[in-house]
């Protein structure tokens, strides 16, 4: 059929849609905007359920409790941040030594950022893997490393079960002095060095901190 005035296109007039005709679509939209709306099926329903990973989990929870801790005038009481971890042999100006002891090179900006924090002096850090919720303490040898990375000794990164290019917490603590420590020999070979003590005095001047159940190098 065509309309009478011959300005609209060939239809049965019931489907609003393929009318072109003003006179047709105007008398058409009091009985279509009167008609009850198809509910729409679960197909076309936007799917907002999601799992979320543990890495997630781990950000959001960080980033709530640093704005729980934020002062009044806005600077955080701690340091806290994720970065990608990798090995120190990846950094400018290796040295084997690096690998002793349990300092980790930084970027710039966490530098900047410690100073307006409330830190203390050596700076420690609680070193996390949110993937298993496990923990060490470390210093800070430098702030050389790129944005968002952290290079790590490979026997720190082992003691935490990570590997290059994942993901670690790290958040400056105020730890206090100890006055007695119990050390516990993980091999057989350490008692027939020559002169054990001094080797294990040497060991612990190259720690910042020391940390409960945990292996150190």
């Amino acid at each position: 059929k065509k309309c009478c005035n011959g300005l609209c296109k060939p239809c049965c007039h019931k489907t609003p849609n393929a009318l072109e005709c003003p006179k047709h679509r105007a008398s058409l939209g009091a009985s279509s905007s009167s008609a009850p709306q198809r509910p729409r099926t679960s197909s076309s329903m936007p799917t907002l359920r999601r799992r979320i990973s543990p890495l997630m989990m781990s950000q959001i929870r960080m980033q709530m409790e640093m704005a729980a801790r934020q002062r009044v005038n806005g600077v955080p009481e701690t340091f806290r941040h994720q970065f990608r971890v990798f090995s120190i042999a990846h950094a400018n100006g290796y040295r084997t030594d690096m690998e002793e002891g349990d300092k980790i090179i930084l970027p710039q900006s966490a530098m900047v950022e410690l100073g307006q924090c409330n830190v203390t002096w050596p700076m420690t850090f609680k070193l996390m893997n949110p993937q298993f919720d496990c923990f060490t303490h470390c210093g800070v040898m430098e702030f050389t490393a790129p944005e968002h990375v952290a290079y790590l000794p490979r026997w720190l990164m082992a003691s935490l079960d990570l590997r290059d290019n994942e993901i670690a917490d790290l958040t400056s603590v105020n730890l206090v002095k100890g006055n007695y420590v119990k050390l516990q020999a993980y091999s057989t070979r350490f008692v027939t060095v020559e002169d054990p003590k001094a080797i294990l005095q040497a060991s612990l001047q190259r720690l910042t901190c020391l940390t409960t159940v945990t292996r150190t190098c």
